[in-house]
């Protein structure tokens, strides 16, 4: 026959589970505050400012070997990656740029509507990884090369710097307007690992100037 649990036990745990309720309520809504959103996003691109670096002194040298089997054998040749771990990387640096953009400029959202901090429930207009979408929420403009890229970084937040594949094929088309066979609706980016990073810093800048009220 099982034993009653005491009545100040019975209490105790009321309290304690109400302290920790509080807590996590305040954190959570700390967490949702402009400086929250901004200081993940500084986290963030200095991870991946790290991957970048590593990414592009193998890709540097994979391009300089290329050239090399070009000059050597006309005829075509084969060049040696093994010991390029790192090639695989711009995947992953390509994932963790989105991720810093996407808080940061989740961080101007939530500053152009402070109601937002007030809730118990992240609202729906941050419950998204659509950084094109997110950015015509924020109202921040964006060249149609911009748009191009954040659509290709939100492809790699849901899926590409994470999964070997997406949930259906059609995922897979990562350029706005893009069909299998078809044409984008807008100029696809140069399909260069640099122009993909000085896109990052250029975007990055520009939140961040937002953010802190800097003079463009």
């Amino acid at each position: 026959m099982s034993r009653s649990v005491p009545k100040e036990i019975r209490e105790f745990r009321r309290q304690q589970r109400e302290t920790l309720n509080k807590l996590a309520r305040s954190e959570f809504r700390e967490g949702l505050k402009p400086e929250s959103w901004l200081l993940e996003g500084r986290f963030l691109q200095q991870a991946a400012e790290v991957l970048w670096s590593a990414s592009d002194q193998d890709y540097r040298e994979f391009i300089s070997r290329s050239e090399q089997v070009q000059r050597t054998s006309p005829g075509g040749g084969s060049v040696e990656t093994k010991d390029l771990k790192n090639l695989e990387v711009f995947r992953v640096y390509m994932l963790v740029a989105g991720l810093a953009i996407e808080n940061m400029i989740k961080a101007i959202i939530v500053k152009n509507d402070p109601s937002l901090i007030e809730r118990d429930k992240l609202d729906g207009k941050l419950d998204s990884h659509d950084l094109p979408g997110l950015f015509r929420e924020a109202k921040v403009r964006m060249s149609p090369d911009e748009e191009s890229y954040l659509k290709l970084l939100s492809g790699h937040v849901v899926w590409a710097g994470r999964y070997p594949v997406s949930k259906t094929w059609e995922d897979m088309v990562l350029w706005e307007g893009g069909k299998p066979g078809g044409t984008p609706r807008k100029p696809v980016l140069r399909d260069e690992p640099n122009h993909y990073h000085e896109l990052f810093l250029q975007i990055r800048k520009r939140l961040s100037d937002q953010l802190l009220g800097a003079t463009k």
